[in-house]
């Protein structure tokens, strides 16, 4: 998932310079545009800490930077950075900045119930941990304790159960089984980049031109 696109017109901020700041704009451009896109993405990470009950670093880490390249403006006239995220926390992540109904691979999406999620039941990647897996849970050689599916009634989604003890009572119910999922667009990735970049940029390229300027001198 890349950044929203932001367009500088180069040739307007060209014109008026003098020949010695002409000269160090590709270096002070390049350096201006990585800046405000780290800035962008230490705002992201933060917001994204807000946001979500994180089991560890995994996700803040998968955000990532590009950085601008000044010979990319000096060969083709064009030239970037970019704010996205890294291949493996896309495809889980994606959802929650554009929303969507996530379908099963299978026969049906495992969602954590109540039960579960008092349990340490994540890894510090926040994968779920083998040990509570749906199908570890389903499987008697892997799981402590079988869990068991209980079948949907009454409008009720299917559950995967498992018995506190050997009575048949009480329960826990450790996953709701759905064909479907909607997921809500709360992430704000998109807008906390563009907020960061329009915020900062001008701020950014007049203190890379004044030190590339500086230190030919």
């Amino acid at each position: 998932m890349a950044d929203p696109v932001i367009y500088i017109d180069s040739e307007a901020a060209l014109r008026g310079l003098t020949a010695l700041q002409k000269d160090q704009y590709p270096f002070a451009l390049a350096k201006a545009l990585t800046n405000v896109a780290k800035l962008a993405r230490m705002r992201v990470q933060a917001v994204t800490r807000e946001k979500f009950k994180l089991h560890g670093e995994f996700i803040p880490r998968g955000i990532r930077v590009q950085f601008a390249q000044k010979m990319d403006l000096v060969r083709w006239g064009f030239i970037q950075s970019a704010v996205y995220t890294g291949n493996k926390i896309t495809d889980f992540m994606a959802y929650h900045e554009t929303g969507g109904t996530k379908e099963p691979a299978g026969n049906s999406l495992a969602i954590p119930s109540y039960d579960i999620k008092k349990k340490k039941y994540r890894t510090s990647t926040g994968r779920v941990a083998k040990r509570w897996r749906p199908k570890t849970l389903l499987d008697k050689g892997t799981a402590k304790r079988k869990a068991f599916i209980l079948p949907a009634r009454g409008g009720k989604s299917a559950v995967i159960a498992r018995r506190t003890s050997k009575r048949k009572r009480p329960l826990v119910f450790l996953y709701h089984l759905q064909r479907r999922a909607k997921i809500r667009p709360v992430w704000g990735f998109e807008d906390t980049v563009r907020n960061v970049a329009e915020a900062n940029f001008t701020r950014a390229f007049t203190q890379s031109m004044s030190r590339a300027i500086a230190s030919i001198h």
